[in-house]
């Protein structure tokens, strides 16, 4: 039973349909082929019974089935093969009684009917099979009829044995089949669930990862830099220390841009994240929020003085020259920092104060720093 990962739920359930009415076909025909010579072979017993006529056409027909199943749409042959082994039900009861296949039969057909029809079919088919059990057994107990032959002669027949052996059997088949196909598409389901559900997983992850990184730079973005200095803040307020947020943008990148391409400004880009993090704190966050705009978080600031080394560095750092091709890469940086509490109580304050001293440093020549003041 072959399924395709990319069928429908419905599609795989017609699929495995078509797989389990074959199995049944096929286990129904080749099982008739020894249960109907069995069968007849107690007329001389029995005489000719209405069950062996039911027999031998309900073969012929399973034949025609077996050999035209590929042909046959799934639910015609769910539908015949039904009502093939209900009719046989059917006369086994009302012929043997209790005595007989009947009840196998009636049991494997019932079985059909839960597995590949409706409730409304299945029901119908019960109370059939009720009416049927019913009237066999009102005519054995109180009408005329009688089994045909003595019943210890019967049960002592190699050929009634044989009989029940082969019933019993082929409804072990049919049950047998159904449980390890249903077995092994539900395992198959599952696995592919569990696999959409990964392949989900990963993509929510990928999805969130680029909304909260720069893709160039593998820098927190502009969203992931305004919590994380709502988390900085809430916890300078709460231990009672100092943050401060730099704001940096590079002097004349632009240029490198029009002279070199945009290769060489990613590189250059890339570059600067690199060295951005090689001189602040691991407890710190660097962060891209666009163009050549950088922002830093300085948590847990002992003094000042801390910060106006730090942007130092950084200046001396982030303007040494930059190896692309055969030449260097070269450019400024522009530094506005601002402090909390000392210069603002809030992020948006602190954004805004950081913000005005970094165009300050423009203004004033560039390439430099400047600490916001009251």
């Amino acid at each position: 039973m072959n399924i395709n990962k990319h069928m429908s739920v419905e599609e795989r359930l017609d699929k495995f349909k078509q797989y389990a009415i074959d199995k049944v076909i096929s286990g129904l025909f080749f099982l008739t082929i020894l249960a109907v010579p069995v069968s007849i072979s107690r007329v001389g017993m029995t005489g000719w019974q209405t069950a062996y006529t039911v027999q031998i056409v309900c073969f012929f027909i399973f034949l025609v089935i077996f050999m035209r199943r590929n042909k046959l749409t799934v639910q015609l042959k769910v539908s015949m093969t039904i009502g093939l082994t209900f009719a046989v039900a059917i006369v086994g009861l009302l012929n043997y009684g209790i005595l007989g296949n009947g009840m196998v039969w009636a049991i494997i057909s019932l079985m059909l009917c839960m597995h590949f029809t409706d409730a409304r079919t299945t029901s119908a088919a019960v109370a059939i099979f009720v009416v049927v059990y019913t009237l066999s057994m009102y005519r054995f107990i109180y009408g005329s009829s009688v089994f045909p032959i003595d019943a210890n002669i019967y049960i002592s027949s190699p050929s009634s044995w044989a009989s029940a052996f082969f019933s019993s059997a082929l409804f072990g088949v049919i049950i047998g089949n159904t449980i390890i196909g249903k077995q092994k598409l539900i395992i198959n389901l599952l696995m592919q669930l569990e696999q959409q559900n990964h392949t989900i997983e990963v993509q929510k992850q990928k999805m969130e990862h680029n909304a909260n990184y720069d893709l160039l730079t593998e820098l927190p973005s502009l969203r992931l830099a305004n919590e994380r200095l709502d988390l900085a803040i809430s916890l300078a307020k709460r231990e009672g220390h100092q943050t401060a947020l730099l704001f940096l943008d590079l002097d004349g990148f632009k240029v490198i841009n029009d002279t070199y391409g945009h290769d060489a400004g990613d590189t250059f880009l890339k570059e600067t994240a690199s060295r951005i993090l090689s001189v602040v704190r691991e407890s710190d966050t660097a962060c891209r929020i666009g163009g050549d705009e950088f922002i830093v978080i300085l948590s847990k600031i002992k003094a000042t003085e801390y910060v106006s080394t730090l942007c130092e560095r950084l200046i001396e750092t982030i303007t040494s020259p930059v190896k692309f091709g055969d030449g260097d890469l070269i450019v400024g940086v522009s530094i506005g920092v601002a402090v909390y509490p000392d210069i603002a109580k809030d992020a948006t304050s602190l954004r805004k104060k950081a913000d005005e001293a970094m165009y300050k440093v423009k203004r004033s020549g560039k390439n430099n720093f400047i600490i916001a003041e009251e």
